[in-house]
Parts: C-alpha cells; structure tokens; sequence
C-alpha cells in the first residue's frame, strides 16, 4: 500500500481541526486527485484502557505507557501505509511523545516529513527544537516564523489561523437572544471584561469550563458546556461572539480559534486588537473586522453596533467575504 499523503492529527470532534479544518482540507486533496488519508494520531498509538485523546487523561497515559512502545506503534501505522509525505499536526500532539529515532526510521523509508506547529506566542522557546527533526514546518504567526528562521535551513511556511466556508454568503441572523456569548475559561481579563460589561448593561451567555461558577457576578449567567454539536446554532443567536486573544494577566496575545468559530456559525466576533489581523491578514477595523483596545471600548462597540444593526452587518458580510 502506497499513499502520496498521510495526515496524522487530532480528530476529535470537540476541537479545532475536526470544528474547522478538516472538511476544508478534504475538498482541497480531493481537487488535488491526490491519494491520500487522514488519521487520528492518538488512534495511531495503538488501543490503551486510558483515551489521551481526552486531555485530562494525557499525564496518566504517559505515566503507564512506555515511550517506546508508543513510538513503535506509531512507526507502524504510518510505516504500512507508506506515504510519499507524511504530515503530522499540531506540535502539542506529537511534543510529548514524540522520539526523533522514529522520525530518522521514517526518513529512511523515503518519507517526506512535515510538521504543523501551533501556540507558537507562548511556546516558540520549546517549539524551536523541533524544527531540523522535519524537512518543512508551518507555522501559523508569520513574526514567530521569522524568528524560527533564526534557528533552522529547513522550509517553513506561513499559514494564517483561519476556517472552512462552504458558501461565498452568509445567512441573514434575525431574533438575537443575547448581545455577546463567550465559549472558553475564565483565563487572563476575561472575568474582569465580562463582570464591566454586565454591570453596564449588556446581556451575556457564557459556556465553557465550570471554572465560571466561581465568579459571584457571572455564574447566573454560566450556561454550562456547549455540545460540539450545537455551536452554531447557539451562536447564531448572539448579536456578537466575544473572542478575546490575551493568555495571560500580562495581555499577551495568542491567535485562538474562537473569531473564525464566530464566522463559522454566521455570528461577528469582537476581537482583542491583534496587529497581525492587520499586517498579515489583510483586516481593516470597522471595516472587515471588529477589534477593541481595552474594556472600555469593547462596551462602546458593542453599545454602538447594537444600535445600528445594518452597519453590524454589513462588517459581518465583509469579514465573511475576505476569509472565503
């Protein structure tokens, strides 16, 4: 058996590849009429009684299994299929197990390999390593791309954090529950951000980490954790999608997928001011996008397209049209 591509990634159906990507990713290789398949890289490391697919289960899962074993099951798998080129993504997949032995007797079978990378705002010091084990990496914030470059002779390219569309228009929104839902943990400023925006009369839905409870002003409006399957139709029914990008309590900022989960499901995100959006996307603010510097502004926003639905919707229309 013969593939001219084999992807090796996170399937599961409630994160960001399987979300966003991968039916993207589908239609593209078949366009290409390439041979190809696409797997699950914690399938690939053979059935265990602990799933680390489920992140809370990966520190007892590589506490139990040896390193070993699991590289030779990976080897394996990948072996049988023999792919021309051999994908593997993301980097928080692969980093905690990953031996470079397996890597060289995958090169010694003429198999090309490519890593996606990812987290690279916080994680670029650990990432780094990794770089010469592949023959090209992508990388998905064009400034850490040209700090890598520092670091390898390798290939590496520049992918910018995006979605799927499926059609060139996006649905018309009518009958808004909420002014701004939120889907996430209580990281960073977003506590202090949602705690002044309800006190200044904003109507919020928040789901996500039970982590919310613990905050007195916005645990009435906990929603609990939000079904893969109903993500777009729950957003759908919020006037704005808040995507905020700090990390930290410093404001660092990281590329997430919540602004493209928001576009997905034909709702606007308001997203912290990010200049890359600018730079490297090619958004204009007001114009294909909504971006806020601080609380204050993130209330006028909202306050202000809330008024004036058709100027909302006409952002949401173009920020559609520039990412298809």
């Amino acid at each position: 058996m013969s593939l001219d591509l084999l992807i090796v990634c996170d399937k599961n159906k409630s994160r960001s590849w399987h979300r966003d990507r991968l039916d993207g990713i589908y239609k593209s290789l078949h366009n290409l009429n390439l041979s190809f398949e696409i797997h699950d890289i914690y399938e690939f490391l053979g059935k265990r009684d602990i799933n680390p697919s489920i992140k809370k289960n990966r520190l007892d899962f590589y506490h139990k299994y040896s390193l070993v074993d699991l590289n030779t099951k990976l080897y394996e798998n990948i072996s049988y299929l023999s792919p021309k080129v051999l994908i593997l993504a993301t980097i928080d997949n692969f980093s905690e197990f990953l031996m470079p032995s397996t890597l060289q007797r995958l090169r010694n079978e003429n198999i090309y390999l490519c890593a996606f990378f990812g987290d690279d705002e916080f994680n670029y010091f650990q990432n780094k390593f990794y770089l010469n084990y592949f023959d090209t990496s992508v990388v998905y914030v064009k400034e850490i791309l040209n700090y890598y470059s520092e670091f390898t002779f390798k290939d590496l390219y520049y992918l910018p954090n995006s979605c799927y569309l499926t059609s060139s228009t996006i649905k018309k929104q009518q009958n808004f529950e909420v002014d701004l839902t939120i889907i996430g943990s209580p990281i960073a400023n977003r506590a202090e951000n949602l705690e002044f925006l309800k006190k200044n009369g904003i109507s919020i839905s928040i789901y996500g980490s039970k982590k919310w409870k613990n905050f007195s002003q916005l645990s009435e409006i906990y929603k609990g954790f939000l079904e893969d399957l109903n993500f777009d139709n729950t957003l759908s029914k919020s006037l704005f999608v808040f995507s905020p990008l700090e990390y930290d309590l410093e404001g660092k900022l990281h590329m997430t997928t919540k602004p493209w989960e928001a576009l997905k499901s034909g709702s606007l995100p308001i997203i912290t001011f990010y200049k890359p959006l600018i730079n490297d996307y090619g958004f204009e603010n007001h114009k294909n996008i909504l971006m806020y510097s601080g609380k204050n502004e993130l209330l006028q926003i909202i306050k202000f397209y809330k008024k004036n639905i058709n100027l909302r919707n006409k952002i949401l229309k173009s920020f559609h049209e520039h990412v298809y």
